[in-house]
């Protein structure tokens, strides 16, 4: 003790164990300088003083934390330095009275992220720590991610500091636990931001280190994948890529490189795409991979298989299947069962629906489709498959046995009431028996659909079998629908393209690309009979893609060269909104589209037939492309019920008026009255319109007083080949 004060100190301690009643317990013993020290007179003060409680509370505030971390440093608060480091990783170490804000500095450069580093910085100062204790507050947390080095895996770990007082030298003490925590986290963030869906395995990508984790659950087990890191190499880095159809390989691979994932993250935080696979059985699944970031900020990405063959098969306004699930589940029980023969394909048509929506609303509509479906599904014809396979057309597989003609005569006759209001619906229906030969389910469908077409009276007999002097029609389109493929790959079919022309200025704005079938062996094949034959057999989706790219290649070679060109519209189908792959392979060619900077190049025209599978499927598309900057175009507006619906429910850009009217100017004195009021409302909700079909002077001079922006028609040109369209082009360009 005299050392101690002739060093100048004021204040000794020594903590010790005694007994007491017996039981151990931690005692100070204080010695503290008298203020009547004097040299030849040395006077102390000594206190003894219990502390056992406050020793094991702060005992057990540092061993609660022990076991599970990776460092644990302690530090002198008040005094701003670090005491002592134990744990399992070097990096974090801190050095003999280091000060607590240089180790926090040095530590914090392993957070590669600046905005987390920053926050970390500030959080464990010496300044923030003892500010915070002195408000009351004792325990301080963060979790950040850390790069030990560029060859380990990144993690996340979570800081702690505990503070307290020390009952002897009442200084701020403190303890800092760095917790590994990189296992907690991706269980927790993982289902979360991949929706939370029952997932085939799951892939996590290091994709700043190229490396990868495989697993099929995501639960305390995955500490263990989390040590089976590999390098991700691509499509090689999936199991199933076996399994993918051959037709779809080459896509899968540019699919999951990791620039593609990592540039689909970029632009949307979201990548996914869809592909086709073969399972065990040999049955063609859809399977759907999905990515997003775990946490961007470390480039580590989630990737997530699933097989959404059942989700692409319902129709989402009934609850049952649509036309792909009812073809899939038919041909499995039709090869399963000793005799397909005693099954019936019924097919099912209500007679001008349009009018439902028009006189009842939309919603109406719907519900009056949801009716049909139960009534079907709930008949005495005990169908074993319903499903809704476009618009209001319904599909069954009805067993003979129960193929009762009054009873299928009484569901064909419905009513529909609303607000007082009756209305009649007939429900027309072909008949197609199933035969012993082989056939596709869409060939059987295809049948009986065409068998409904030969009712001559739907009030007396609302039905008709199928029989074999239809086939002659039915095989023209079969026919035409099978030879579409070697008329794309063999190029037979030519983009055609009908200039637009400006009102005001006389000069080419536009154009609309019409496609024209030229048979090597029947010539050129009219588009009003292959494009609903294609529509029926499904196949229309590929037409309309071949067409998409051969005017983009179009345009962009004319942009390459220095050329003049201008938009030019692309139809799309109402099968389309039907086919999610068609519309994920139109937005990524969009995509590529604007990478060049010509997204203002690109139209769509959609019609009102698209209407309900819009509203259905594809309720957002448009918006999409919209915001891609790409122009949507309503195509034959006032040709039917829903154009006004139309404009009504979505934003359009152009309005297309139909040439029915157009054709009229001149011979009926109500047309120009209801032309001029089609243009005036377009321009007061900021639409542009077109005039189709614009063919005589007269038409013209009324359409340019009655201020509609654009005419397309033989007027100024018919669809002109690409070569003559190049020709036009230089022309307009030379004037």
């Amino acid at each position: 003790m005299k050392k101690i004060f002739l060093d100048g100190s004021q204040y000794a301690s020594l903590q010790y164990r005694r007994v007491l009643e017996g039981q151990y317990r931690w005692v100070s013993m204080e010695i503290v300088r008298s203020t009547e020290y004097r040299e030849d007179n040395q006077q102390v003060v000594m206190y003894i003083r219990d502390i056992n409680d406050d020793y094991l509370k702060l005992l057990q505030i540092a061993m609660c934390h022990t076991l599970d971390s990776v460092g644990i440093v302690s530090a002198n608060i008040s005094q701003g330095i670090c005491l002592s480091f134990a744990g399992r990783r070097d990096e974090l170490e801190c050095q003999s009275e280091e000060s607590i804000d240089t180790y926090i500095q040095r530590v914090s450069e392993m957070i590669p992220m600046p905005e987390s580093r920053e926050h970390f910085c500030q959080v464990f100062s010496q300044q923030n720590m003892l500010k915070r204790f002195t408000e009351g507050t004792a325990a301080l947390s963060m979790e950040a991610a850390f790069f030990y080095s560029e060859e380990q895996q990144p993690c996340v770990l979570r800081i702690n500091v505990d503070m307290a007082c020390n009952s002897f030298s009442r200084e701020i003490e403190g303890v800092l636990h760095f917790t590994d925590v990189t296992v907690a986290y991706l269980i927790e963030n993982v289902p979360q931001k991949i929706y939370q869906k029952d997932y085939e395995n799951i892939i996590i990508i290091d994709a700043k280190r190229e490396k990868m984790i495989k697993t099929d659950v995501l639960s305390s087990v995955i500490s263990d994948y989390l040590k089976k890191e590999e390098a991700y190499e691509g499509y090689r880095s999936y199991s199933s890529h076996r399994a993918v159809v051959e037709s779809e390989r080459e896509r899968f691979k540019k699919c999951v490189e990791l620039s593609t994932i990592k540039e689909g993250l970029r632009k949307d935080k979201q990548y996914f795409f869809t592909i086709h696979e073969t399972d065990k059985t040999g049955e063609v699944r859809l399977k759907r991979y999905s990515y997003i970031y775990i946490d961007e900020r470390v480039d580590i990405i989630v990737g997530a298989r699933e097989d959404i063959t059942e989700f692409s098969e319902k129709d989402v306004l009934t609850g049952g299947y649509n036309r792909r699930g009812f073809i899939r589940i038919t041909e499995r029980l039709l090869n399963e069962v000793p005799d397909r023969t005693k099954y019936a394909v019924l097919f099912f048509n209500v007679k001008n629906f349009k009018a439902v929506n028009e006189l009842f609303g939309v919603e109406s509509g719907d519900v009056v489709l949801q009716n049909i479906f139960r009534t079907l599904t709930h008949s005495k014809l005990s169908p074993v498959i319903t499903a809704r396979v476009e618009s209001d057309h319904f599909v069954c597989l009805v067993e003979n046995k129960n193929l009762d003609f009054e009873e299928l005569t009484s569901v064909c006759d419905n009513k529909f009431v609303k607000d007082g209001k009756c209305m009649n619906l007939i429900i027309r229906c072909g008949i197609f028996y199933v035969e012993e030969k082989p056939m596709k389910i869409s060939g059987m469908i295809d049948r009986a659909k065409l068998a409904k077409r030969y009712i001559t009276d739907e009030y007396v007999q609302p039905y008709m079998v199928y029989d074999h002097s239809m086939q002659v029609a039915y095989i023209d389109k079969a026919k035409l629908a099978g030879e579409l493929q070697e008329g794309i790959a063999k190029e037979q079919f030519k983009v055609y393209y009908q200039p637009v022309i400006d009102t005001k200025t006389g000069k080419i704005a536009s154009a609309e690309a019409l496609i024209r079938w030229i048979h090597p062996d029947k010539g050129f094949i009219s588009p009003a009979l292959f494009i609903p034959a294609l529509e029926e057999n499904g196949h229309i989706s590929e037409l309309d893609f071949y067409v998409l790219k051969k005017v983009w290649q179009f345009i962009n070679d004319r942009c390459e060269n220095n050329k003049f060109v201008v938009p030019i519209s692309v139809n799309l189908s109402w099968m389309d909104f039907y086919d999610e792959i068609m519309m994920e392979k139109i937005l990524k060619e969009m995509d590529r589209f604007r990478e060049n900077g010509r997204e203002h190049m690109a139209r769509f025209e959609i019609t009102e037939t698209s209407y309900a599978a819009i509203r259905e499927n594809r309720s957002g598309i448009l918006e999409s492309l919209r915001i891609k900057n790409a122009k949507i175009l309503l195509d034959d507006f006032g040709s039917g019920f829903s154009s006004f619906g139309m404009l009504q429910d979505y934003d359009f850009d152009i309005l297309k008026i139909d040439m029915s009217f157009i054709r009229k100017i001149g011979e009926n004195p109500k047309t120009k009255s209801i032309v001029h009021s089609i243009i005036g409302m377009a321009h007061e909700i900021g639409i542009k319109t077109v005039a189709e079909g614009v063919e005589t002077e007269e038409q013209v001079s009324f359409l340019r007083q009655s201020g509609c922006d654009y005419i397309q028609g033989y007027y100024y040109s018919k669809p002109l080949p690409e070569e003559e369209f190049v020709e036009f082009l230089e022309k307009a360009d030379a004037e």
